[in-house]
């Protein structure tokens, strides 16, 4: 993703037994060479509904806000900050089960402020200007 005058990545962490990482960093460079590890923009310490099993993000933006859609003990769920690297004041997640799981006995009650999610853009168009 590009924000802010940078290229934004979130990988899903690797190396744990059972796929149990618990957080997603994030990465920012502003040449595609040069990159700065922004620590932890979602840990799923701060999810009350999970603690493990963090895979899959995907970060788009909306207006002032960005949404992280991720899938974490087989939900999916939803994050919004107000800026790419996340750890804002306004962060919050939230869940979706997927259909016909076990898992919707198990879902929270969700602020309107989260219904709204925009739906991810497949245009995969990159942006038309290019920090030099």
């Amino acid at each position: 993703m590009y924000a802010e005058g940078r290229y934004w990545i979130y990988p899903t962490e690797d190396g744990h037994p059972g796929w149990s990482g618990t957080r997603f960093n994030g990465f920012s460079s502003p040449d595609l060479v040069h990159w700065t590890d922004h620590g932890p923009v979602l840990d799923l310490a701060d999810v009350s509904w999970c603690h493990e099993n963090a895979w899959a993000p995907s970060v788009v933006r909306k207006g002032d806000t960005y949404w992280m859609y991720f899938s974490a003990c087989q939900s999916i769920g939803v994050a919004k900050s107000a800026n790419p690297g996340g750890r804002s004041p306004t962060r919050s997640a939230n869940r979706s089960p997927p259909r016909g799981s076990s898992a919707t006995s198990r879902s929270t009650r969700t602020p309107s402020s989260t219904t709204t999610a925009p739906p991810i853009s497949t245009s995969g168009r990159a942006p038309s200007r290019r920090p030099g």
